[in-house]
């Protein structure tokens, strides 16, 4: 990280961050943690499909293999795809 450089860490990892306070507060360096959502939302989410009150299938408007990533990808960007789910084509 340089001088004056700044981390943000969204959501958990599974390494631990390793730096030096010294090295933060003698060049002015920033950690910062933000933690999107938390256990209780991760809860009532699963409660929510569990229970069938969430409808997923109509979510997931594209199924492309791998080698059509590029399709998936365009149809993020131009909003004609709300889930796109890529799997590995066995057949190639």
């Amino acid at each position: 990280l340089r001088p004056n450089g700044e981390v943000v860490r969204v959501g958990m990892g599974f390494k631990p961050l390793d730096f030096s306070i010294n090295d933060i507060t003698s060049w002015n360096k920033s950690i910062i943690g933000h933690m999107a959502y938390d256990s209780t939302s991760w809860r009532n989410a699963i409660r929510l499909l569990a229970s069938g009150a969430i409808k997923v299938k109509p979510m997931i408007t594209h199924r492309i293999g791998l080698s059509q990533w590029r399709e998936g990808f365009d149809a993020m960007v131009d909003k004609t795809a709300i889930k796109v789910i890529m799997t590995y084509d066995f057949d190639e």
